[in-house]
């Protein structure tokens, strides 16, 4: 068995201060190149498995508003074939 955890997506924001506008950037990957790579090397795919992890959290001066960072993980359990 192999396991391996790989970053997919992550979130990042920020503010313009007291009445500005609030913007979320989510920039995703692709971990295909990895699971092709490791299936010609003779492992196959057995179970794959998502997980939020928050890193930080924003909020308003009103508390109306926040932004929420973090990243996505793909965990990946590989059999030998």
């Amino acid at each position: 068995m192999y396991a391996c955890a790989v970053l997919i997506a992550h979130t990042s924001g920020g503010g313009a201060g007291t009445g500005g506008k609030w913007t979320t950037k989510i920039s995703r990957f692709n971990p295909s190149w990895l699971i092709e790579q490791l299936e010609r090397s003779g492992w196959r795919l057995e179970n794959i498995d998502h997980v939020w992890m928050q890193t930080s959290q924003n909020n308003s001066i009103t508390g109306n508003f926040g932004i929420i960072e973090g990243f996505v993980e793909a965990q990946m359990l590989f059999r030998r074939d």
